[in-house]
């Protein structure tokens, strides 16, 4: 999902963005090796993981397809995470005003 030669400042930085988006730490999509207790990045024994790399997809393409074509400099700032999550593992439910 990320590009092969990302630097480590960029992958830092993005997955502090996703981790802020979701109100998570690195173990929520990440496991520990269970050899030395750290965290295994590369491991995709998480079924979050690939969940997140769904929703990575979505939001890569909401942003390329459609977002990208608006045109409107009213509009600058690209969908993320926390858009729909705000904070929470899961996207609170939308309450309409009656």
């Amino acid at each position: 999902m990320l590009p092969q030669d990302i630097s480590a400042a960029e992958l830092d930085s993005v997955m502090k963005e996703y981790g802020e988006g979701l109100g998570v730490s690195c173990g929520y999509c990440h496991v520990k090796d269970p050899k030395t207790q750290h965290i295994d990045y590369v491991s995709d024994q998480n079924p979050r993981k690939q969940a997140a790399r769904t929703m990575i997809a979505m939001l890569q393409y909401i942003n390329t397809t459609y977002l990208s074509r608006i045109g409107d400099p009213r509009y600058p700032t690209l969908v993320t995470c926390g858009n729909c999550h705000q904070g929470q593992t899961h996207p609170p439910d939308f309450e309409q005003a009656h």
